[in-house]
């Protein structure tokens, strides 16, 4: 199943989402975004911490009968 996170949920206010197959994947788009969007130094492990909680599974797609 695929992981999603919602920047927003580690940097309030933004709406960019990652989408990717493990926590792993997730965790190293999010930072990338982090370092260029939000300019991002380097990274803690509290921050790593809190971004892996953050992420979620993602919801089925549900498909028109």
């Amino acid at each position: 199943m695929t992981k999603v996170l919602d920047c927003g949920s580690v940097f309030p206010g933004c709406d960019y989402q990652v989408h990717g197959p493990t926590d792993a994947e997730v965790i190293v788009k999010e930072l990338d975004h982090a370092h260029s969007a939000h300019e991002l130094g380097p990274v803690s492990v509290a921050l790593r911490e809190r971004i892996r909680g953050a992420i979620r599974e993602a919801e089925p797609v549900k498909r028109a009968s």
